[in-house]
């Protein structure tokens, strides 16, 4: 366990889902877990039920800022990333873990739904809650162990 965090929403005042992660070694550097080619684990449990749409747009959101110019080259990663995310409701987990030499394996509600290949994409993906510009600094803080 590296570190741990909630992600709220402040214009609803509320919190969407705690999040953890895991790492083969600790750190508080978040340049180096993002580049770090070792084994990474990511698990979102939603505190209440979210709207799909929330979700899905601020991963979408997410992408957009760490990708810039280049999302269109993980578009169909992401589309297939979005279509393993259908429902979030109270105590739903999703869980994703980088397995080195395989991909970004997802699991929702503790169900393979499948492994989105490449290194790149999972590095783009991490990103969004360890990268310059995070989906929320204090969660990010939280990650790393702050």
């Amino acid at each position: 366990m590296n570190g741990t965090g909630i992600r709220d929403e402040p214009v609803y005042h509320a919190k969407v889902y705690e999040a953890g992660l895991y790492l083969e070694s600790k750190t508080k550097n978040a340049r180096r877990i993002i580049r770090d080619k070792g084994v990474k684990h990511l698990e979102l449990r939603f505190l209440s039920r979210t709207r799909q749409y929330s979700v899905r747009k601020s991963w979408e959101e997410g992408f957009q800022k760490q990708a810039g110019q280049d999302i269109e080259k993980f578009r169909a990663a992401i589309d297939q990333l979005m279509s393993w995310s259908s429902s979030f409701g109270a105590g739903d987990v999703y869980s994703f873990t980088y397995v080195p030499s395989k991909g970004l394996e997802i699991r929702v509600k503790n169900k393979l739904k499948g492994v989105i290949e490449g290194e790149e994409f999972s590095r783009i993906f991490f990103s969004i809650w360890l990268g310059r510009d995070p989906v929320n600094r204090t969660l990010k803080a939280g990650l790393l162990g702050r």
